[in-house]
Order: structure tokens, then C-alpha cells, then sequence
């Protein structure tokens, strides 16, 4: 990591919750309130202080590690469900194909 970056850690060794917190969305809002942009528009910055302020609602412990499991538990579920449509959209483009040959010229 380069020096010119702060980098944070989390003195828990369970960070699920954080990982889907930062994996969404949500915190989007309050980057563009107190970011920065610098030459590059896909890239934004944003100062320790304001990092450290972010209003995030942490639960306790206990159900941070429930919170993060369902999240988990429901990513595997799309995952898996995501394999199975996958699995159909290619049996349905082999009967099209038995069904509808090509003729070859």
C-alpha cells in the first residue's frame, strides 16, 4: 500500500458487517457529501475526521455477526440461484436449437 494512504483497521476479527455496509450502497450518499474529487472524476478522497464521522449505526457485536450472516447466507442463495438460472438459459438455447436448426448454405 502506498504511504500516501491512510489505512484503518478494525480491532475485531469479525469485519463481515463493515464488508457488506461498504459493499453497498449506503455510504454513497455521505461520500459525495464530504468527498472530494481530484484530476480524476472516477476517484474521490475524503479526510480521516470525515471517515471517522460517517453515521453508521453499529449494533452490537452479537448482532452485527447475525446481520452479517443473513446478508451472507441471502449472497449465497442469489449465488446459487444465479448458477440455476444460468443452467436453464443454456438448456433452453440447446432445445431452441435442436428445435430451430440452422441450415448451413
Amino acid at each position: 500500500m502506498s504511504p500516501l494512504y491512510t489505512v484503518f483497521s478494525f480491532r475485531q476479527s469479525d469485519t463481515d458487517f463493515f464488508a457488506h455496509y461498504f459493499n453497498s450502497s449506503a455510504w454513497h450518499s455521505y461520500m459525495r457529501k464530504v468527498g472530494s474529487t481530484g484530476a480524476r472524476h472516477d476517484r474521490m478522497a475524503i479526510s480521516n475526521s470525515d471517515f471517522l464521522a460517517m453515521p453508521l449505526s453499529v449494533p452490537n457485536p452479537k448482532e452485527q455477526q447475525k446481520i452479517a450472516h443473513c446478508l451472507s447466507s441471502l449472497d449465497e442463495v442469489i449465488g446459487l440461484e444465479s448458477h440455476k438460472l444460468d443452467a436453464l438459459k443454456n438448456l433452453k438455447k440447446g432445445l431452441m436449437q435442436q428445435l430451430f436448426p440452422q441450415e448451413v448454405a
